[in-house]
């Protein structure tokens, strides 16, 4: 008997219980996370809780373990974005309506420095961030995370 190929229902089978594996696999801690956060005397083991409580809750949501920390995320992501939209727009629209000499080496240039490595580039930014007294506030990470972010949409930006 000849080597043939397994039949499409078999094969169907095959990739729906692996499918289904990969989905227990993931429901599972899933499945854990959200009885662990009722139970009050919670494991790392997956049981349904004896005792239903909501104060794993109030112990968690309180200002300087949450509430704190995600205005500090809102306003670093808005500045970040804002800033980067800003100088992102106002450098792409020159790029892309006037033929200058060094709109090639520019963005040339945009390109070799997204190719740097973070580590290439830390101690200069760290010494740059002394001297503009920007270490630990909230307008020198903004500044860096859209510089940082920069180079990418100046690219995606331009023409080709």
């Amino acid at each position: 008997m000849g080597m043939t190929s397994p039949s499409r229902r078999t094969m169907r089978g095959v990739s729906n219980g692996i499918l289904i594996l990969i989905g227990v696999c993931f429901a599972l801690p899933l499945l854990w996370l959200l009885l662990a956060s009722f139970d009050g005397a919670a494991t790392l083991t997956l049981k349904w809780p004896e005792h239903w409580t909501l104060d794993n809750f109030g112990k968690v949501l309180t200002p300087t373990l949450t509430f704190i920390p995600l205005l500090n995320s809102l306003m670093l992501s808005f500045g970040c974005a804002i800033v980067t939209v800003i100088v992102a727009v106002l450098a792409a629209y020159p790029l892309s309506r006037y033929k200058m000499r060094v709109n090639k080496p520019f963005l040339y240039g945009i390109l070799f420095g997204t190719g740097l490595p973070i580590t290439a580039m830390m101690v200069p930014v760290y010494s740059l961030f002394v001297a503009f007294n920007l270490i630990d506030s909230m307008p020198g990470i903004i500044l860096f995370m859209s510089a940082t972010s920069l180079p990418i949409y100046s690219i995606s930006s331009a023409p080709p």
